[in-house]
């Protein structure tokens, strides 16, 4: 099988892959397809979200304090409401993807109101 690739595309532009939510990791993924007879996609998951939260006014931002270990996914339906902003938790927090953050972990995440706006900026 070859693994040249093409021009790297956002999943949403690729025909025959269903949309997913804005919140989706695989948003801000560039997805690539093989150059040959069986053409798979795939993603390219080293990718990195860096977001600098020392320079964060804050005005965007607020604290929340960890009174149990959650997964991540827990611990983004709680706070935003659904379970897939676990990757912009771990980015903000420069958190490993695998722990569960412990007990009296204070995190750092975008206000609610400015969630959509940051997901732009990171996509651009």
């Amino acid at each position: 099988m070859s693994f040249i690739t093409n021009k790297p595309s956002l999943p949403q532009s690729v025909p025959n892959i269903p949309p997913v939510g804005a919140a989706y990791y695989e948003n801000i993924l560039n997805m690539y397809q093989t150059e040959n007879e069986d053409a798979y996609n795939y993603f390219n998951i080293s990718n990195r979200v860096q977001v600098d939260t020392n320079n964060i006014d804050e005005n965007f931002i607020e604290y929340f304090y960890i009174d149990a270990p959650l997964p991540l996914t827990t611990l983004s339906y709680r706070i935003f409401g659904t379970q897939h902003l676990w990757w912009l938790i771990v980015a903000m927090n420069k958190l490993n993807p695998i722990d569960i953050p412990a007990a009296g972990t204070v995190i750092v995440v975008p206000k609610q109101q400015f969630v959509t706006e940051v997901l732009n900026a990171i996509k651009r």
